[in-house]
């Protein structure tokens, strides 16, 4: 749509800042996802499993947006993954090594999870 409608609204986006921004959100997704599955398997709990995720992502992107006017947020934006991947992946790109640390957080929740879940006991009916 972005790509679409960039013409119309004379936006002048990157096609390569584009297609960054979109890895990186596709690299948060497995992160707040795989998180889900893995509390899901961890606590026995679909309130947890779903509102952990939600509040860490609206926390991480309040500290990521805010840390700069708030210097007591400054310590905690290392620990947001919009912080990582850059503060505007469309009009500055997306840094690297930001999306490498979320993909490898991602691939370690999800090491988690598949641990968690074999240690469920789970009957088959």
């Amino acid at each position: 749509t972005l790509l679409v409608l960039d013409p119309v609204f004379g936006l002048d986006l990157s096609l390569g800042r584009l297609a960054g921004a979109m890895g990186a959100l596709a690299a948060m997704g497995l992160l707040y996802g795989w998180l889900a599955l893995a509390l899901g398997a961890w606590v026995p709990s679909k309130l947890v499993a779903l509102a952990v995720p939600a509040g860490y992502a609206a926390a991480a992107y309040l500290v990521s947006g805010l840390h700069s006017l708030a210097g007591w947020l400054d310590p905690l934006r290392f620990l947001s993954p919009f912080w990582l991947v850059g503060s505007s992946p469309l009009q500055d790109g997306v840094d690297g090594w930001g999306v490498l640390v979320v993909l490898a957080a991602a691939a370690g929740v999800l090491a988690a999870g598949a641990v968690l879940v074999e240690r469920r006991d789970l009957e088959v009916p």
